[in-house]
């Protein structure tokens, strides 16, 4: 008897010190990791931000230079003037009719002339400035374009003055942007996630200890055969590493896209 509890007691200590090793290496490998993306998500964000600023250069400088054209409608006889840039904006090499409301209905892309032809209207009635963001299929080449178009009316109510501007780039720009704080936010939750790495090697210092003083307690106990003892602290073991294993749940349900939505009501 005494050679066998000799022989489980090296067993044990065997079992205790590469335990302790396992968790001080899994807990260098957590910080190490947690570091590793720390820093690769903080040069990440400063690329990402020198990008932008570049971007940003580009634009204004596209704006600069951005082609305008100027035109005007006369509200009785729905005849207007198309200056030279302005067919160059609309892919059009050669009039072939009068330009007019009903000949840019033609080019104009359908979901957008209801939102042009109010606009239009409230110009002319209500006197506001003109101001209407719609799509042009250039008949040139059938690409679609952006237009930014603008107008007031003149003081004798009979004319409407106003400019073109193909936004086209800028559109692509914005939806360029939209993308690129897609990815920033992923950047970001991926730094979050640096930190919930740190957090997870922290929270598991105190279970990992708890664990080895169980491991130490059921030793004992089984020495004096109190098997009671023993099942307690076996559940006690269970109930730490169920513990340690919630963790993990949770970090793991933290960066899970797939969210279901649910409503929140507020009372006062």
């Amino acid at each position: 008897i005494i050679e066998r509890q000799n022989h489980l007691e090296i067993k044990y200590n065997e079992y205790l010190k590469e335990t302790i090793i396992l968790s001080s290496i899994l807990i260098l490998i957590l910080l190490i990791v947690s570091h590793i993306i720390s820093r690769y998500v903080e040069k990440s964000f400063y690329k990402y931000k020198s990008n932008l600023e570049e971007k940003h250069k580009t634009l204004v400088k596209a704006q600069r230079t951005a082609s305008i054209g100027d035109w005007k409608l006369d509200i009785k006889n729905q005849e207007a003037y198309w200056s030279d840039e302005i067919l160059n904006i609309l892919g059009i090499d050669e009039l072939k009719e009068k330009p007019s409301p009903a000949f840019l209905k033609k080019l104009m892309h359908p979901d957008d002339w209801e939102t042009f032809e109010t606009s239009l209207n409230n110009t002319i009635n209500k006197k506001s400035d003109h101001a209407c963001v719609y799509r042009i299929i250039r008949p040139k080449d059938k690409n679609t374009i952006w237009i930014d178009c603008r107008g007031q009316l003149s003081e004798d109510n009979q004319k409407i003055y106003g400019t073109i501007q193909d936004i086209t780039k800028r559109k692509l720009l914005e939806d360029e942007k939209d993308q690129k704080e897609a990815l920033l936010f992923q950047q970001s939750k991926l730094a979050s996630m640096g930190e919930m790495l740190g957090n997870i090697a922290h929270q598991w210092r105190q279970p990992l200890t708890e664990l080895n003083l169980t491991l130490f307690n059921m030793k004992k106990f089984f020495n004096t055969n109190e098997k009671e003892k023993l099942d307690e602290l076996y559940i006690e073991s269970k109930n730490l590493i169920s513990s340690m294993s919630s963790t993990i749940d949770d970090f793991s349900n933290f960066f899970n896209p797939q969210k279901d939505k649910k409503s929140l009501e507020i009372k006062k």
